[in-house]
């Protein structure tokens, strides 16, 4: 062992995998909020209709637990995270773009899709 941290690193992981070979469809919280005019968080953007793409579909949504106790500050400061409490209407899938049972869903609690998810890993091991 080196005393050298960036020499650690290399001998532990300097082994290069390459990169993809088949694309995915990544969907980060297309959540029936942004789809309805009443929300403050409605975005008035049209629906994907991600069955048609032929590559395989991975969703996100956000989702708390009912306390929010999951979301830390970043719930409590964010109002309309209340939202994502799981079993909120607002929180259910827009229209059309309820996952299929071949399609991964993954929950998250803040912003990133990639931070503290199993995303990253899916998408390079996949």
């Amino acid at each position: 062992m080196s005393d050298d941290l960036l020499e650690n690193y290399k001998r532990a992981y300097n082994t290069k995998v390459g990169i993809g070979q088949k694309p995915a469809l990544v969907m980060i919280d297309f959540c029936r909020a942004y789809f309805e005019p009443d929300c403050d968080l409605y975005c008035g953007q049209p629906v994907v209709d991600a069955n048609k793409a032929g590559v395989p579909v991975i969703l996100t949504c956000v989702q708390y637990h009912a306390s929010g106790v999951d979301g830390g500050r970043f719930f409590e400061k964010a109002a309309p995270l209340r939202y994502f409490v799981k079993g909120h209407p607002m929180a259910d899938w827009g229209p059309g773009l309820t996952p299929h049972d071949d399609e991964l869903v993954i929950p998250k609690q803040y912003p990133s899709a990639f931070f503290g998810t199993s995303l990253a890993s899916t998408l390079t091991g996949s």
